[in-house]
């Protein structure tokens, strides 16, 4: 049965909670000032603009010298590099992070400054043979009056006591630190009314529940374990495919390339999406297959240009664009190019890009005739546009239905394009 704590909030600006992973208490050597023990803190924090979230631990000494400690900054541990502790405050600095906290009952409350911003920690001393979980998550709601709020919700748990943050952004009055106790649903905290419900489920290792404030706020939590490692960096890429011999297709292909391995993606083939059974990659490398189709591609400097392979003998070439994650528009276009060589004989075949921004990357592929057959990169509108080991000019012209354009290479073979909007 998931396990319960109830608490209500503070309406202060709030205190910083600062999340922690375990820390040691009881630890003892001497220092200049005699015996010398550590007792260990553990919490989480929180960002009042919702970009960081995490884990703090302090260890304290009760003679001045010898603290340590860190904080892990989504997923990141930074070491504490000085830590002032008088029995009463403490300051803690590492990172270009400055951590100050009142030290009272067995917890620390307090507030920190960063690099690009501010924000709240809370910390529980640790308890003998009890090892502390630390949560963090978010909670989103209702102001009200109708406007929607929401933030971080981090808290640690030893034994049955709680304790944590709760911050939302844009709304200076409704953030603070939560304590209570698992189970206990008259745990409160003073300064806002009203009521925080935290459902704990220690198998999955997540948390749920409500929160509702006198003032009208109300709204829900959710979360699980803070991250102990970095989250994940993720590629993506998106591009198009052709064949040059077996058959005559045009599709799209997008790859999402995750440093934990955790790799996906899918390509287009007449309208009908087919989501890659395995991805690999080794170093540059990348391996992709389903649906019969087999993409061996190589990533350098932000695309990946590579061959496949389909039923019935297919083979072709692809080519995808690293999508920058800065909003700029993604379209891909499917098309042919017709032409002449130097000699008057006809040239043919097809021709696909993607556009990510202002950014062009595809394939030119002549099926009829003799021409060249490889990847295309420039800018749109640019007669700057080329073909690796083919000396020329490319101009690709687009709009909202499709694009047009003319090639114009130094062999003597030139001629137009023209295309639509891949399916």
């Amino acid at each position: 049965m998931p396990l319960s704590a109830s608490t209500t909030l503070s309406r202060r600006t709030a205190s910083v909670l600062v999340g922690a992973a375990a820390l040691l208490a009881g630890c003892g050597s001497d220092g200049p000032g005699g015996a010398n023990t550590l007792t260990g803190f553990d919490g989480v924090l929180a960002a009042l603009n919702g970009t960081e979230t995490g884990t703090v631990t302090l260890n304290l000494s009760d003679n001045g010298t010898g603290s340590n400690g860190a904080f892990t900054l989504n997923g990141v541990q930074q070491i504490f590099t000085a830590i002032a502790f008088n029995g009463n405050t403490v300051s803690a600095t590492g990172g270009g992070f400055t951590f100050t906290g009142t030290v009272a009952n067995g917890n620390i409350d307090g507030s920190y400054t960063s690099p690009v911003g501010s924000g709240i920690f809370s910390a529980l001393q640790e308890a003998t043979g009890v090892t502390p979980v630390l949560y963090c998550g978010d909670h989103s709601g209702d102001d009200g009056s109708g406007g929607s709020i929401g933030g971080p919700f981090n808290f640690v748990q030893i034994g049955n006591a709680i304790r944590g943050v709760f911050a939302t952004v844009d709304f200076p009055t409704l953030q603070g630190v939560v304590s209570g106790t698992v189970g206990d649903n008259n745990a409160q905290v003073g300064g806002i009314p009203g009521v925080v419900t935290v459902l704990v489920d220690p198998i999955k290792q997540t948390f749920a529940g409500v929160y509702t404030f006198d003032g009208g706020e109300s709204g829900g939590l959710q979360g699980g374990l803070c991250p102990t490692v970095p989250p994940s960096v993720v590629e993506n890429l998106f591009g198009v495919f052709g064949a040059s011999s077996g058959a005559t297709q045009a599709g799209t292909v997008s790859f999402s390339l995750s440093s934990d391995g955790q790799h996906s993606g899918s390509f287009n083939l007449g309208g009908l999406d087919q989501i890659f059974s395995a991805i690999t990659r080794t170093g540059d490398r990348v391996q992709a297959s389903g649906g019969g189709y087999a993409f061996t591609g190589t990533v350098a400097n932000n695309v990946i240009d590579g061959t496949y392979t389909g039923p019935n003998s297919i083979a072709g070439i692809f080519s995808a664009l690293l999508d920058p994650e800065d909003g700029s528009t993604i379209t891909t276009y499917c098309g042919d190019h017709q032409g002449s060589t130097a000699t008057g004989g006809s040239v043919a075949g097809a021709v696909d890009f993607v556009t990510v921004g202002n950014a062009l990357r595809g394939i030119f592929i002549t099926l009829t005739g003799t021409g060249p057959t490889g990847v295309v990169s420039g800018i749109p509108g640019d007669n700057g546009a080329g073909l690796p080991g083919e000396p020329g000019s490319l101009t690709f012209l687009t709009n909202a239905q499709g694009f047009s354009g003319i090639y114009d290479f130094s062999s003597g073979v030139n001629g137009g394009l023209q295309g639509t909007l891949c399916p």
